[in-house]
């Protein structure tokens, strides 16, 4: 009996820890989706380094996705070892050709979001949410990077005009180059919308708005 209660106890305190870590999640989401839309709408004179690591960051949010699901269903030695390691090669890759190093600081924060996986013993529920969720975000990733690739000459610029872009000499900030490069105000508008349906999707498939049941 005092067995089976403190394995209850371990478990309850184990299920609100998550569940703090996912509200930590959707919190940084939503950060991201404040920035999207000021540097969309009212960039500063200053905002060129910003503007380019949020872009890249669109980009290099489809690496972090594969890496869910992987960290989640390998074993643990494996996802430590080997993926940690390979999908650091992609931040490093990414981080070169952008001024700072908020592309690793990005990845490492995330990769300590995955490595609860690693050290910890999440439920078969948890497992199966967390792949789902993976699942998820790399199915938005495809349609939205599809759809705002093929609408940024329709989306309004906003604060990103050619002339502002012009001024603060966007094309030599960034080594890098592609459609969201040329067309940054796609970029934060992909950003802001995707940011935004990944964290509406974790509070459904978390039940975050749920009342927690404690076990009696």
């Amino acid at each position: 009996m005092a067995n089976t209660k403190s394995s209850t106890q371990r478990t309850a305190s184990t299920s609100g820890l998550w569940r703090i870590t996912e509200w930590i999640g959707i919190a940084l989401y939503a950060a991201l989706v404040v920035q999207y839309f000021i540097l969309w709408v009212k960039p500063g004179p200053d905002d060129g380094a910003r503007i380019a690591t949020l872009t890249m960051m669109v980009i290099f949010e489809f690496v972090l996705g594969h890496s869910g699901v992987f960290m989640s269903v390998f074993p643990r030695r494996v996802a430590l070892i080997v993926f940690v390691p390979f999908y650091g090669l992609f931040a490093l890759a990414l981080n070169a050709s952008l001024p700072g190093n908020a592309i690793m600081v990005l990845y490492c924060g995330v990769v300590l979001m995955r490595m609860r996986f690693i050290f910890s013993d999440p439920s078969e529920d948890a497992k199966f949410k967390s792949v789902g969720m993976s699942i998820i975000s790399l199915f938005l990733f495809m349609v939205c990077i599809i759809g705002f690739s093929a609408a940024s000459d329709v989306l309004p610029q906003l604060g990103l005009t050619s002339e502002y872009l012009s001024a603060i000499d966007f094309r030599n900030i960034t080594s890098s180059s592609g459609d969201f490069v040329d067309a940054p105000h796609a970029a934060m508008a992909m950003g802001m919308t995707y940011f935004t349906l990944l964290a509406m999707f974790e509070i459904l498939v978390y039940g975050l708005l749920q009342k927690h049941e404690h076990p009696a």
